[in-house]
C-alpha cells in the first residue's frame, strides 16, 4: 500500500460540531470537505444517525466501527441519502431559527465549531449528488469494494476539485490497482497543489506502477532540490516509497533509471540499495553499496549496510571478516561498523575476538555505552574480572540509573567470592524489574556470610508475585541447600514446590535431579518422565534419564537412544557429549568414549567431564594423561564430590 502522502492529512480527525441532541455524524465529514456547505441540507441526516451510539465518526475513520454497526449504518444511510437527493439536499431547518427565504442559503460554521474554514478549498455547493459519491465512495473502502470507492471518490474529487478528495481518490485507486483511475486523480492533485511534493511523488508511483517509466523518472528528477547536499534524503524517500508498490520490477527499472541519472552521487547508490534490499536482490544490493563505497570510501552508513545484509544474508564467515577487518583498517574509527562486527563475532562465539573489538571502539569513544557493556560481560567470560569491573562501573558512571550493570557487578563479586561487595551492589537496586532477581542473589551471599539458614530467613521474606517467580525463589532454596550438602532438606523443599505447582517441568526437572543424587532412580525417572510428558523434546530432561539409566542400571540401550535423541537436538552441548562418551563407555566402545569426552572437556572446562575422561583414560591404560587431566581440574575445584570420588576409586 502507498502511504507516503498519506501522513499529511490531518491526521484522520475531523473537526466536530453539535446539532441538537448530539453529535453531528454526518457534518464532521461534511465540514472536513466542505467547511462552508448547506447546513440545513444535513439535519435530517443527524437526527437519522441518533441510533448509533459511537458519538463521533470521521466518514475517514468507518473502519472503527464494528461489522454489526456498519451493515446498520448502511441500512439506515440508503433511504436518508434518498430522501436527501430527492429534496435536492435543500431541507429546510424547522423551528424558529428556520427561514423561508433562499433554498440554499451560504452558510459559515454553526457558533459551537471551532475550526476556522480553509480559504484555499473550493467554494462548492453540497449537492445531493456530490455528497452521495463521497459516502458511497467512504463506505465501499470500508467493505473492501475498492473499486465502486474509486470510481465514486474520483467522480467526487473531479467535480468538487477538492485536493483532498483528489488526494484520497488517489490512494484508494493505488490501492484497488486500478492505475488509470489512480493517474487521473494524481494529475488532479498536482494541478490542484502544485506546490507541494507529495502529489507529484504520487503521480510519479502511479506511472511507474504502469510501466511509464520514463514519464515518472522525469517527475522524480523534479523533486530533486538544487542543493546537493539536500538529495540524499529524497533518493531514500524515493527508495522507500517505490519499495512499498506491488510491481517491484517496475519499482526497480525506475530506481536504476534515476541513478543513471546521478550515476556519480553515493546517495543515489545506497538508496538502490536500500530498495533491493527491500525486493531481496541480493546482487544489486552488494552492488549499489559496492559502488557508493567506491565514491564514498570510508562512509559508515554504507558500511554498516554491507556488513549487515552480509550477516542477515548468511554470507559465509571468511567473507564477513574479509570485509569489516578490510573496512575497519581503513577506517578504524568507524564504530557503528566495528560494533556490529563485534556482536557478530559474539553469535558465533568468537568471544575472544570480539572482546578485541570492543575494546578497539573504546579507545576511539570511551564513552560508548554499547561497547563498555559488551567489553564488560565479554571479560566475564574471560575470566578477566578486574576490566570487567572497570568497564562496567564506567558504563554505571554514564547510567546511574541503570540496577542491571549493578547486577553484574555483583554477580562478578560473587564469582571471586567477594561476598560482601556483591551484597553491596545487590542492596543498591531499586528498579522493580530486577529487585526481585537481586533479593534471590543477596540470599546466596547471606548464606556464604551468614550460614544457610539467615539464607533461607531472607528468602522466607520474600513474596512471589506469580508462578515464575515462586518457582525461582524455589530453586534458590534448593541451590543454597544443595551447595551445602543437605540434599534432603532440598528435596523437601523441592517436594513442597511441586505440590504448589504439579506441572511445572522446571520443579520436576530440579526434583528428579536430586533424587539421582539420592540414588533414588524410581523418583528421578518418575520425575523425568513426567518433564517429558509435557514437552517430549525436553533434551535436558533426555540427557539426564539417558545418563542416569546409563550410568545406573543396566538399561543401556534405552539410555543411549535417550541421549541420542537430546545430542540430536543439541550437538555441541558438553554436558550432553559427556553423558553419550559416558554411554559409549558403558557399551564397551572405549575410543568413541574418548573422542566424545575429549570434545565435551574442549567445549567446557567441567571437573565431572574430567573425572569421566580421566577414568576411560585409566582403564585404557593411559594413566598419566589421566592424572593430569585430573590434576587441573582438581585445581580449579578442589571440593567436587565426583572428581575426588573417581579419584579415590581408582587410584586407591
Amino acid at each position: 500500500m502507498v502511504v507516503g502522502w498519506l501522513e499529511h492529512q490531518r491526521g484522520g480527525v475531523v473537526a466536530r460540531a453539535r446539532a441538537p441532541g448530539t453529535l453531528c455524524r454526518f457534518r464532521c465529514c461534511l465540514y472536513y470537505y466542505y467547511p462552508n456547505v448547506i447546513e440545513s441540507g444535513v439535519q435530517f441526516a443527524v437526527r437519522a444517525s441518533r441510533f448509533i451510539p459511537t458519538s463521533v465518526v470521521d466518514i475517514f475513520t468507518l473502519n472503527t466501527l464494528s461489522k454489526h454497526v456498519l451493515r446498520t449504518f448502511s441500512l439506515i444511510l440508503a433511504p436518508t441519502l434518498a430522501f436527501l437527493l430527492a429534496s435536492g439536499c435543500m431541507l429546510a431547518n424547522t423551528g424558529e431559527h428556520a427561514t423561508e427565504q433562499s433554498p440554499s442559503p451560504e452558510l459559515s460554521l454553526s457558533a459551537d465549531q471551532p475550526q476556522a474554514a480553509d480559504p484555499d478549498l473550493p467554494k462548492v455547493e453540497l449537492r445531493g449528488d456530490l455528497l452521495y459519491k463521497v459516502l458511497m465512495g467512504e463506505i465501499a473502502a470500508n467493505r473492501g469494494d475498492l473499486h465502486t470507492a474509486s470510481d465514486e471518490l474520483l467522480q467526487a474529487a473531479t467535480e468538487s476539485r477538492d485536493y483532498r478528495l483528489a488526494q484520497r481518490a488517489t490512494r484508494i485507486a493505488m490501492d484497488a490497482e486500478e492505475y488509470d483511475d489512480a493517474l487521473k486523480a494524481a494529475r488532479l492533485w498536482v494541478e490542484l497543489r502544485p506546490e507541494q511534493s507529495h502529489p507529484k511523488e504520487a503521480l510519479a508511483l502511479v506511472m511507474v506502477e504502469q510501466g511509464r517509466i520514463d514519464d515518472a523518472e522525469a517527475q522524480f528528477a523534479a523533486l530533486m532540490p538544487q542543493d546537493a547536499d539536500k538529495q540524499g534524503i529524497e533518493f531514500h524517500r524515493i527508495a522507500r516509497l517505490l519499495g512499498q508498490l506491488s510491481n517491484r520490477d517496475n519499482a526497480l527499472s525506475a530506481m536504476k533509471a534515476l541513478v543513471a541519472q546521478y550515476k556519480d552521487d553515493p546517495d543515489a547508490h545506497f538508496a538502490a540499495a536500500f530498495l533491493a534490499d527491500r525486493v531481496k536482490d541480493d546482487k544489486l544490493v552488494m552492488d549499489s553499496l559496492d559502488q557508493a563505497l567506491a565514491l564514498r570510501p570510508g562512509w559508515e552508513d554504507a558500511g554498516v549496510a554491507k556488513l549487515g545484509h552480509m550477516i542477515q544474508e548468511k554470507y559465509p564467515r571468511e567473507q564477513i571478516d574479509a570485509f569489516a577487518k578490510d573496512f575497519l583498517k581503513h577506517a578504524p574509527d568507524a564504530n557503528r561498523v566495528r560494533i556490529s562486527y563485534g556482536r557478530y563475532l559474539i553469535d558465533q562465539e568468537a568471544n575472544a575476538e570480539a572482546l578485541k573489538e570492543f575494546e578497539t571502539a573504546l579507545k576511539y569513544q570511551p564513552d560508548n555505552t554499547i561497547a563498555l557493556m559488551a567489553a564488560g560481560l565479554l571479560s566475564v567470560e574471560e575470566e578477566r574480572y578486574g576490566a570487567a569491573r572497570k568497564y562496567l562501573q564506567h558504563n554505571l558512571k554514564l547510567t546511574p540509573d541503570n540496577d542491571q550493570i549493578r547486577l553484574y557487578l555483583g554477580q562478578i563479586a560473587e564469582e571471586q567470592k567477594n561476598y560482601k561487595e556483591a551484597a553491596k551492589w545487590y542492596r543498591e537496586i531499586t528498579d522493580s524489574d530486577k529487585v526481585f532477581t537481586a533479593k534471590l542473589h543477596l540470599a546466596n551471599t547471606v548464606a556464604q556470610l551468614q550460614g544457610v539458614d539467615a539464607a533461607l530467613e531472607q528468602l522466607d521474606s520474600v513474596q512471589p508475585n506469580d508462578e515464575d517467580e515462586f518457582v525461582r525463589l524455589a530453586l534458590t532454596k534448593e541451590l543454597i541447600l544443595r551447595d551445602v550438602h543437605d540434599l534432603p532438606r532440598a528435596k523437601s523443599v523441592m517436594d513442597d514446590a511441586v505440590a504448589r505447582y504439579p506441572e511445572n517441568t522446571d520443579l520436576l526437572y530440579a526434583r528428579g535431579l536430586l533424587a539421582a543424587q539420592l540414588d533414588d532412580i524410581s523418583e528421578h525417572e518418575k520425575d523425568m518422565r513426567a518433564v517429558l510428558a509435557e514437552d517430549p523434546n525436553n533434551a535436558q530432561a533426555l540427557n539426564a534419564l539417558g545418563y542416569t539409566l546409563a550410568d545406573a542400571t543396566d538399561r543401556i540401550k534405552e539410555a543411549y537412544d535417550l541421549i541420542s535423541k537430546a545430542l540430536s537436538m543439541r550437538p555441541d552441548d558438553p554436558f550432553i557429549l559427556d553423558s553419550m562418551g559416558w554411554v559409549q563407555y558403558r557399551m564397551g566402545n572405549r575410543q568413541d568414549a574418548i573422542q566424545y569426552l575429549q570434545k565435551a572437556l574442549a567445549k567446557r572446562d567441567d571437573p565431572e567431564i574430567a573425572a569421566h575422561l580421566g577414568e576411560v583414560l585409566w582403564v585404557v591404560g593411559q594413566k598419566d594423561k589421566a592424572r593430569e587431566i585430573w590434576a587441573k581440574a582438581r585445581k580449579e575445584d578442589p571440593d567436587n564430590d565426583t572428581l575426588n570420588e573417581t579419584i579415590e576409586r581408582l587410584t586407591k
